[in-house]
């Protein structure tokens, strides 16, 4: 079967199928940069074949804004505050208030961090 245009996924459609952990790593690493940590921002592909070097970098980031983050490749990620396990929009929301900027949740990732 040839490729061409119409049926090549798009970035938000991938997102959608990949899912998981990979998934996960990768929206974070965009969130991360948009609180202006310097990160690079990695997508689903990198992670996946990166995924050692990748999921460091995204469980040092969280460190860095105070979250603890559990993360193995076969299952979703788990976030701890101050040693007590949070929901994931937690975690985003905590980060992003802890910047400085809230509106990068707020506006930006609410949504996504479910």
């Amino acid at each position: 079967m040839k490729l061409d245009k119409e049926n090549k996924l798009t970035n938000e459609e991938l997102k959608q199928v990949a899912g998981g952990n990979a998934g996960e790593c990768a929206l974070e690493s965009e969130f991360f940069n948009d609180l202006g940590y310097n990160i690079q921002e990695m997508g689903f592909l990198y992670m996946e074949f990166n995924w050692e070097e990748g999921s460091a970098k995204v469980k040092e980031a969280w460190a860095h804004f105070g979250v603890d983050c559990d993360i193995a490749k076969s299952r979703k990620n788990a976030y701890y505050i101050d040693g007590k396990k949070v929901s994931r929009r937690e975690a985003f929301k905590y980060a992003a208030y802890k910047a400085g900027k809230p509106g990068v949740y707020d506006n930006d990732y609410s949504k996504c961090a479910l």
